[in-house]
């Protein structure tokens, strides 16, 4: 059981320094995070969520919760652009979430990696979901990533599990997905 906490805590510091919001390929890093959200606090009414504290930088994810019971991890990373830039609009949902994806798991993802795409409404805008299964140095997880662009901003969405975990928390992070409101 340490060498699963482990594991899920370094996947987790990648996941803070790997978003698809970060970097574009060759373009100029995003400079800022939005501030004008709110969403559900897993960690208020709940105490199986434990809110993860964050340095407060363009790197690091915007919130984190972890699960005290499966340490399964919710998170939100934003990542905005100035007005006069156009990078976020000329790229596909698609994209920037491959993109999420080969920076989390660029050494892991196989070909016979299995994984679902679905779009949906999020905040009146399109939004990516896509769910991933995949083996992590000989770990089983499932990644559920939901990605969607506003007001110049990404926002990545993630649900992070053991696969044998994977269902204990979905409906918590459906409740924090449906709890997010972009001002």
């Amino acid at each position: 059981m340490a060498s699963l906490l482990n594991f899920i805590a370094s996947l987790w510091i990648l996941t803070l320094l790997s978003s698809c919001s970060i970097f574009f390929g060759n373009v100029t890093p995003i400079r800022k995070k939005s501030h004008s959200y709110t969403f559900l606090n897993l960690s208020g009414k709940n105490k199986k969520w434990v809110q993860i504290n964050q340095k407060n930088t363009n790197e690091a994810s915007d919130i984190v919760f972890q699960s005290k019971e499966t340490q399964s991890a919710i998170s939100l990373n934003t990542s905005c652009e100035s007005d006069s830039e156009k990078e976020i609009d000329k790229k596909s949902l698609t994209q920037l979430t491959q993109e999420l994806l080969l920076g989390l798991f660029s050494n892991s993802l196989t070909a016979d990696a299995a994984s679902e795409e679905k779009y949906l409404t999020l905040e009146k805008v399109p939004a990516l979901q896509t769910t991933l299964s995949t083996v992590i140095n000989r770990k089983k997880l499932q990644v559920r990533t939901i990605v969607l662009k506003k007001n110049h901003c990404i926002y990545d969405l993630m649900y992070i599990a053991p696969s044998s975990n994977f269902l204990s928390h979905e409906d918590d992070f459906k409740k924090f997905v449906s709890s997010l409101r972009i001002n």
